[in-house]
């Protein structure tokens, strides 16, 4: 028999299987990557699920506690040197779950619901610039984590194996980092990423179309022109021809655009992406200040609504975060 004269959809009921809703797929190829991340997200999982008890519970709490020398939870997970030495003395207790599974559940314990009641952090730190300098290689890192585990920032961090995996490519698109700043900048962009309840009544006022008069641009190649970009919050943005690439917002747009700027940024794209053959003088980059912007508008809602307008082919989705 044919595909064709098959019953797909009874067939899925007898198996038990589930629909899942995914967005309209765009023209172009760079559409294919975000269809497919939809597809493995919901794809079924083989591995067998560890059922942790209140003792379970109560071991994980006790060693992060007696470790975690005032950080949070996600810092704390961040350094790859502190979870694994977290997830040894939790083995060195008779715990058997694996090293992720621990991991994943000492992020749940940080709500009540999740098994287990944490003290408050009582150490809070600052990482400037980690956006301004790494956060090409994170966002692309991250995307290509989604698309081939269908792996969130929760797992960057709770799953040594991945979290290896994404400071390689994030290393190999930005270098220079180590792999606690990858994961920290990791966090940040997601921290950023959310429109909060307050704020999403002057997110739907904005329309990106309204900025296109306002993009001061130039040649990715032309490192000179660096120099006359101003030093103020802004927006960065990486174009080829047809699609948007890259968008992020600037605290600095001058020392930003120094890791954007530069044909060794799309050499080291094009070594990780078989499929994008652009050459560096294909690619634009433009700026918008913060001063050049609408009256009263806010740089990282901007930032949300060009990417979740133009879906840029190197930005985490916003539906991941």
């Amino acid at each position: 028999m044919s595909e064709a004269g098959l019953n797909q959809f009874l067939i899925s009921q007898v198996i038990g299987g589930r629909s899942a809703p995914v967005t309209r797929a765009r023209f172009s190829s760079f559409s294919i990557l975000r269809t497919t991340a939809q597809l493995l997200r919901d794809r079924p999982s083989v591995d067998v699920e560890w059922h942790f008890g209140p003792k379970d519970d109560e071991v994980i709490r006790r060693i992060f506690e007696r470790q975690r020398k005032g950080l949070s939870v996600d810092r704390f997970l961040a350094d790859p040197a502190l979870a694994q030495r977290f997830v040894d003395a939790c083995h060195e207790a008779d715990l058997k779950a694996r090293a992720a599974d621990i991991n994943r559940r000492l992020l749940a314990m940080r709500k009540a619901s999740g098994g287990g009641r944490l003290d408050p952090s009582a150490r809070g730190e600052r990482h400037v610039g980690l956006i301004g300098r790494f956060a090409l290689g994170v966002e692309y890192a991250l995307r290509r984590m989604q698309i081939r585990h269908g792996a969130s920032v929760d797992d960057v961090i709770a799953d040594l194996e991945i979290g290896s995996q994404f400071t390689s490519l994030a290393r190999a698109i930005s270098p220079g980092g180590t792999s606690l700043q990858y994961r920290l900048c990791a966090l940040q962009i997601r921290k950023n990423r959310h429109v909060t309840a307050g704020e999403h009544a002057l997110f739907e006022t904005l329309r990106a179309e309204s900025l296109r008069t306002r993009w001061n641009r130039i040649s990715l190649i032309d490192v000179a022109a660096a120099g006359n970009i101003p030093s103020e919050p802004g927006l960065l943005e990486l174009r080829d021809p047809t699609v948007s690439l890259f968008v992020t917002r600037a605290d600095n747009l001058k020392t930003s655009s120094r890791y954007l700027l530069g044909e060794k940024i799309v050499d080291r794209i094009a070594r990780k992406d078989g499929f994008w053959n652009r050459r560096a003088d294909e690619i634009s980059f433009q700026f918008i200040p913060r001063s050049s912007l609408p009256d009263g508008s806010n740089v990282r809602l901007w930032e949300q609504r060009l990417i979740r307008d133009q879906h840029p082919a190197f930005n985490w989705w916003l539906e991941a975060a």
